[in-house]
């Protein structure tokens, strides 16, 4: 699963890259708008309900009642996306006005809707998969539907090289990916189970609501900080308040973030095979060698993560220049920022597995509104006299935000954060500087975690190998230490 999480990643980069290609400035800025709206609607318009497979699924498959608790969710879920299409549809000008900044013709928001029932399908077939413990299926799930998007993807912007093509075959791969599921779904003996309790609609949404509320919350802050930017850069971020210009900017600014965001799925990927490692030891009662080894993690993470900042400024010019013949060189000279709120969001990242871990996800909910907050705040104090460059510094200012009261807080729960935890996470500040000036430090840096005890213990880089070398040799690497190539 690892390998195909890997060239899942690979692919998307490799579509995005020809999709920066095909679509000039404005017209991938109206994909980027269009891809948000996705990301943002298909959780809000289903209610947060699928999000409950992960957790209800086996709990319903042992009473004989999934297929009841399948049936009535999606029912709900179907009514709630319904309800968000007929609005968009009645209200063509106003929806498409504010998603995009400029009215769209109907047919264009059909295919809005399309799109939006597609990936919402899909996405309650990965969380039932997820549920009902098919990890393979899932990987395979989003393997197809990575495959299914660049090539769909690539042929009709080579037959048609207008971003809604591109809505097309996002509708289209995400109801091809639904394929490996088939087999679970079609499979009688889930579904045709005696059941060995008496259902109730009352006890099941009583136990399901709250549950799914939480989620539909936490994914609308995350969901919401994810394109506030995007958002407010269209409507605040044109000199010459047109429509044009501002769809210009946001596909200067996804241009920005396509390193950048190869970055951050990774770090989204690492710290979920780490979870599972850190539970292990939670349930085991060894709380305290978690804490020690996220407080080591900052240390860590912060230099590979820098590393591979500095490895991107180096090869993004030569990328830019060759690919893109310099169209998106506003996107180019901001993407340092982006770079800097990566690096620190893969650390915060990592240490929310602490919240994870003590059942305390509230608290993440409450520090993600916060960053929420001054996302929203920055992004109106910096859009209007910067522009691009503002957009980009109000996410790294809320990006901190996140990240320093996520230390600040486990502090007040007793996890023992160093103060020194708070100097190298400066380190990539030093991104702003160019790529020299940032190597100089990274080296300095790394030399002293190596050779020294001054940055992490001996104590810590042991807890580090005992983490990392179980899962780099199931990957097929072999150390005795990881700090042996140093």
């Amino acid at each position: 699963m690892l390998v195909a999480n890997v060239l899942q990643r690979g692919i998307g980069f490799a579509r995005n890259l020809a999709i920066c290609h095909y679509l000039s400035q404005q017209q991938l800025g109206m994909w980027a708008l269009a891809s948000s709206f996705f990301v943002m609607g298909a959780p809000l318009a289903v209610l947060g309900l699928p999000g409950t497979f992960g957790r209800f699924a086996e709990t319903y498959r042992n009473y004989g009642q999934l297929k009841q608790f399948v049936v009535r969710l999606m029912a709900v879920s179907l009514c709630g996306l319904i309800a968000m299409s007929l609005c968009m549809m009645a209200m063509p000008i106003a929806s498409s006005s504010f998603i995009f900044g400029a009215p769209q013709d109907m047919l264009t928001m059909l295919a809005l809707c399309v799109g939006l029932g597609s990936i919402a399908l899909f996405n309650a077939g990965t969380e039932l998969m997820n549920g009902l413990r098919r990890a393979k299926i899932v990987s395979s799930m989003h393997t197809v539907n990575s495959l299914a998007l660049t090539a769909t993807g690539l042929a009709a912007l080579i037959v048609w090289p207008d971003w809604r093509a591109m809505i097309l075959a996002f509708a289209t791969s995400a109801l091809i990916g639904l394929i490996p599921s088939l087999p679970v779904i079609l499979d009688r003996s889930y579904w045709t189970t005696s059941p060995n309790v008496d259902f109730s609609q009352t006890k099941m949404w009583g136990r399901i609501a709250p549950y799914a509320a939480n989620i539909w919350f936490f994914n609308a802050i995350t969901n919401t900080f994810d394109i506030v930017d995007r958002m407010m850069l269209l409507h605040w971020g044109s000199a010459t308040q047109t429509s044009e210009a501002g769809q210009s900017l946001i596909g200067q600014l996804h241009s920005g973030k396509l390193l950048p965001a190869l970055l951050a799925s990774v770090s989204l990927m690492f710290s979920g095979i780490l979870l599972p490692y850190l539970v292990r030891d939670w349930e085991s009662n060894r709380r305290q060698r978690v804490v020690q080894f996220l407080r080591s993690s900052i240390t860590v993470g912060t230099i590979l993560f820098v590393g591979a900042s500095i490895g991107a400024m180096l090869v993004a010019p030569t990328l830019f220049q060759w690919l893109f013949a310099s169209k998106y060189a506003e996107g180019l000279a901001v993407m340092p920022l982006a770079l800097i709120a990566v690096c620190w969001m893969a650390v915060a990242l990592n240490l929310h597995n602490y919240f994870w871990c003590a059942e305390r996800g509230r608290v993440l909910a409450l520090i993600a509104l916060g960053s929420l907050i001054v996302n929203i705040i920055a992004n109106a104090m910096l859009i209007p006299p910067m522009g691009l460059r503002g957009a980009l510094t109000g996410s790294m200012l809320a990006t901190g935000f996140d990240l320093f009261g996520t230390i600040l807080v486990m502090r007040t729960l007793g996890a023992d954060m160093r103060r020194g935890s708070f100097l190298i996470l400066l380190l990539p500040l030093t991104l702003a500087g160019g790529v020299l000036p940032a190597t100089l430090v990274w080296s300095g840096v790394v030399i002293a975690c190596s050779r020294t005890d001054w940055i992490l213990s001996s104590d810590e880089k042991r807890l580090l190998d005992s983490v990392f070398l179980p899962i780099l040799q199931k990957a097929g690497v072999r150390l005795q230490s990881i700090w042996q190539t140093i």
